[in-house]
């Protein structure tokens, strides 16, 4: 058991800070300093304290056992211990109570031996490796203070190196009494200013009561690796001012290189601008210089936070800045919203104000994490995405109608339950509405498309008092406007848009005799866009209604191809070239198709297009179909693939 003999305050992140009288536990398998011993004090802190503090304080085996538990007993209720350092302080005290019991029972020392083998602990380790052996501070008593203060001083703030590393003679005990002193006239006066230097990692100024040029003393500290510590000392008597200036830093070449390294990793990783990445990794790196851990330990302790999921509990969610940014921007738009003024006066004062926050709160919630942009929007059971659709309903501006359009699109995106939200608001009305009477705009007519197809994607049927003007007359409309997209299309956008919302729509009946889609389709004069776009999609293997995250149930596609095969009107849209084209694509994949739901569905396909399209006439692909057919026939087991290819052979005297 060691015991302070003085008061001492750490002035390195490895070193305690600890009063006269204190207890400790040395730790043996980190006795590995000359000037140092590494200690865990009575509130379970792990550390160095400077041997020359210390005096041996010989107890009985029971009194230290007693100590030793009180100490586990104070680690785990400690909050300022980090569960790395927990867990450390608990294995090197739990190995002292071992070898103590071992020596009571009067067992072998092994216990002992493989101790002082071990590494110790990984921050005391790294700290020595990482500064070296730095010298302990001279205890109060044997201090040498040339310049006459008389008052106790703390450690210089240098870390535990013994004198062997910086060379023995009258220039270190030199150096050593003024940095002793130096810290002491630092810390004893009042308005201490801290100056930094942007060339040197740490600046201390004493105010200027005393002329600095009087005395100037310079020494250089080398070591035997790569590293280099410079250490400029500047002191005088009682009339003059005292300036240290303390760097420790590798050879610039290495450090430059390691700069260059880091900016282009940034650039590549993050496809960030030079002047961004430069401030990003300097706004990093001073933060963990802030921290005054020891970044031997800090930086992979980070590491492994890294590799577990961040922002998980509610608590560090809501006090994440993006939650704060997403909180505060919303909370703006609700106000932009209830202010009428602006939108029945025409003042527009608000516009760039309303489309900077719509934009910031599009980046926001794409660029934060998942878990984050879902809690701001089901705050108070999404409020937060009614508010933005009243404020759509009332707003007639196109700049801010388009940027809400694709905040709802990112909103969906995050929390499938926001599309729920939006299907069963007045969000569906107000988009037909706006195409309705902007038939001739093809942007405005691309967004519309593109935001109804996400709200029909999940195959929720539309609430009945919506069908006045999302019923016949919308889809009408729709396909007439796949057939005769406006002249403003120039990129042909629309017949797209309009095929993905044709077959979103679709998904909501399960029943084809009350299917909307149907009768519509049956009733136009020309469908020839949408047969060849639903062929070219169908051999694309593409599911238009899939724009965000996979969807769950049958292909879109699929259904509307089985839907429209259901219907002698709607069938009698495609001619005998693109029945033959369908019946191609089919034979393709019972080919290539294992069992299972998808083949199961062509299956069904190829049963509907052969049964309703008079195959018999022109049995285009009868070869390739037979040789299908019979080998799901052959297959092992029972399945409702074998049983519908069964059913398709007995439906046509061709395949017997």
């Amino acid at each position: 058991m060691l015991r302070s003999l003085y008061n001492y305050k750490a002035t390195y992140p490895s070193a305690i800070t600890f009063s006269a009288g204190e207890m400790f536990v040395e730790i043996p398998g980190a006795k590995m300093d000359q000037n140092w011993h590494y200690v865990t004090s009575i509130s379970g802190k792990s550390g160095f304290v400077p041997k020359n503090y210390m005096e041996m304080k010989k107890c009985s085996d029971d009194e230290k056992l007693r100590h030793l538990n009180k100490i586990l007993e104070n680690i785990s209720t400690n909050r300022q211990i980090n569960t790395t350092e927990r867990k450390e302080s608990i294995t090197n005290i739990e190995k002292v109570k071992s070898t103590i019991s071992s020596s009571i029972k009067g067992d072998s020392p092994e216990l002992l031996v493989d101790m002082k083998k071990s590494t110790g602990s990984r921050e005391s380790l790294n700290s020595v490796r990482s500064s070296k052996k730095r010298a302990a501070p001279q205890p109060p008593s044997a201090r040498v203070n040339d310049l006459g203060t008389g008052s106790e001083c703390s450690s210089p703030r240098i870390s535990p190196r013994p004198p062997s590393s910086i060379g023995a003679g009258s220039e270190e005990r030199e150096l050593h009494s003024l940095q002793a002193c130096i810290m002491e006239d630092r810390e004893s006066r009042s308005g201490m200013k801290i100056s930094e230097d942007r060339h040197s990692s740490s600046s201390l100024q004493i105010p200027g009561q005393y002329d600095s040029g009087k005395f100037s003393h310079q020494t250089s500290l080398s070591s035997v690796s790569t590293d280099s510590a410079v250490t400029d000392l500047v002191s005088a008597d009682s009339s003059v001012t005292d300036l240290v200036t303390v760097t420790y830093q590798h050879p610039q070449e290495s450090c430059r290189a390691k700069a260059l390294d880091l900016i282009e990793m940034m650039r590549q990783q993050t496809d960030l601008s030079h002047q961004t990445s430069t401030d990003l990794l300097k706004r990093i790196l001073v933060n963990l210089a802030a921290s005054q851990k020891d970044l031997n330990v800090l930086v992979p302790s980070l590491i492994n936070e890294l590799k577990e999921e961040l922002f998980s509990s509610d608590s560090e969610i809501i006090g994440s800045n993006d939650f704060t940014t997403l909180t505060r921007l919303l909370d703006e738009l609700t106000q932009a919203k209830e202010d009428d003024q602006q939108r029945n006066w025409m003042l527009h004062e608000d516009e760039d104000k309303i489309i900077r926050n719509l934009q910031q709160l599009d980046t926001t919630l794409r660029n934060a994490k998942i878990g984050i942009s879902k809690k701001a929007l089901q705050e108070w059971k999404y409020s937060n995405v009614q508010n933005l659709v009243e404020y759509f309903q009332m707003e007639t501006r196109w700049s801010i109608r388009r940027i809400l359009i694709e905040t709802f699109t990112t909103m969906a995106s995050i929390d499938t339950a926001v599309i729920s939200v939006m299907l069963n608001s007045v969000l569906p009305l107000e988009l037909a509405q706006d195409m309705f009477e902007n038939c001739e705009d093809a942007d405005r007519l691309k967004h519309s498309a593109v935001l109804l197809t996400i709200m029909f994607s999940q195959g929720e049927p539309l609430p009945v008092h919506y069908m006045d003007q999302l019923g016949a007359n919308f889809l009408s409309f729709v396909l007439y406007g796949l057939e005769n997209p406006p002249q403003s299309d120039v990129e042909e956008n629309i017949p797209d848009a309009y095929m993905g919302l044709l077959a979103s729509y679709n998904l909501q009946f399960k029943d084809a005799s009350t299917n909307l889609l149907l009768d519509s389709i049956a009733k136009v004069s020309s469908a020839k866009i949408f047969t060849e776009k639903l062929l070219l999609l169908l051999n694309r293997e593409e599911d238009p209604a899939q724009l965000l995250s996979p969807r769950e149930g049958i292909n879109s596609i699929h259904k509307l191809v089985l839907d429209l095969f259901s219907n002698d009107d709607c069938i009698a849209h495609f001619y005998t070239n693109d029945l033959m084209v369908l019946i191609d694509i089919i034979a393709r994949q019972l080919c290539d198709l294992g069992p299972g739901v998808e083949r199961y569905t062509y299956l069904e396909m190829a049963h509907l297009v052969l049964i309703r399209s008079g195959y018999e006439e022109h049995l285009h692909r009868l070869a390739d179909l037979q040789v299908c057919l019979s080998r799901i026939q052959r297959e092992e087991g029972q399945s409702v693939d074998k049983l519908k290819a069964s059913e398709i052979c007995n439906s046509f005297t061709c395949f017997k």
